[in-house]
């Protein structure tokens, strides 16, 4: 199974969003039905508009990976390089997920 979680739309710090993403993962894991599971996306957006206690900046998204360094899960960073075509979308945060702006 694959899951898409950013724990920026839960409002939560960057600092709590390894945390977040452990309890959302264990969260869906509990009804998988012991299925392998990957998380398909995850990242912090690097600029835009804050969504509560979760504010996009370079800082944040450095503080958000160090956090992921120590959650013993498979997943994929959601994006590489930040991708201007797209529409802001939520939080204008869309253009800017990339690890490499």
């Amino acid at each position: 199974l694959v899951v898409n979680i950013h724990p920026f739309f839960g409002g939560v710090p960057a600092a709590e969003g390894a945390s977040n993403l452990k309890l959302q993962y264990n969260a869906f894991a509990s009804k998988s039905q012991n299925k392998e599971i990957y998380i398909g996306e995850t990242g912090w957006p690097s600029a835009g508009q804050a969504n509560g206690r979760a504010v996009p900046s370079v800082s944040n998204l450095e503080t958000f990976v160090r956090g992921m360094m120590n959650v013993n899960l498979k997943y994929y960073f959601f994006e590489s390089v930040d991708s201007q075509w797209k529409s802001g979308g939520s939080y204008g945060v869309e253009p800017y997920w990339g690890l490499w702006a």
